[in-house]
Order: structure tokens, then C-alpha cells, then sequence
């Protein structure tokens, strides 16, 4: 599942709190970096964390994992905008988001 509007798939995005979502786009500069979803803000969107390891050397040149957190927010456009049918991707997916068939009409 990789976010893009469809006619023959659906997949649901689960954005209840503490649900896992990762960055679909693959232009991204954080293509596929996972997160956790936290809770909504007063206007309705999304608040996530997304966490990305990165290898540094120390000041010795040694090389050690730093994770770099960064927050955002899903806009509550976004979701209004795929359940019209509008957005040709959404920005993010569930990790383990699974793809339905949907039976012609």
C-alpha cells in the first residue's frame, strides 16, 4: 500500500492514536520513515512523531546511531480530501496498511 488513489483498491488508514504509519511519498526526503500516530490538536489534524536513525561520527570518529525525532501533523484536509476521491496520494500509510480489492460495478 503505497498511498495512491485508486478504482480497484481500497486501503484503510487507521490514524487512532499509537497506531504506526510510515511516509509514502517516494519523492520524500523521509520516504518510508516510520512514526506513531498521537493524537488530533484543537483543529481536528493529526499530530505524529516519525523517528529516523542516523549514523554520525563522534568528535574521536567513531561512528554511532542518533535517532532524530521530528513532529508533524496530518492535516484533516487530507482525509476529507481521499474519501472524495480528490488527492491522487495520501502523504502517509499505515506500516502494515493492506490493500482490498474492490469488486466492479
Amino acid at each position: 500500500a503505497n498511498g495512491h488513489r485508486s478504482a480497484t483498491c481500497r486501503t484503510v488508514l487507521d490514524l487512532r492514536p499509537g497506531a504506526a504509519v510510515r511516509i509514502a511519498h517516494p519523492d520524500a526526503a523521509n520516504f518510508n520513515v516510520t512514526g506513531v500516530v498521537e493524537q488530533r490538536d484543537a483543529e481536528g489534524n493529526w499530530r505524529m512523531t516519525f523517528v529516523r536513525n542516523v549514523r554520525k561520527a563522534d568528535k574521536k570518529g567513531d561512528k554511532r546511531t542518533t535517532a532524530l525525532k521530528r513532529r508533524t501533523r496530518l492535516g484533516r484536509w487530507w482525509v476529507a480530501d481521499a474519501l472524495a476521491g480528490t488527492c491522487e496520494q495520501l502523504p502517509v500509510v499505515n506500516v502494515d496498511a493492506q490493500e482490498r480489492r474492490v469488486r466492479e460495478q
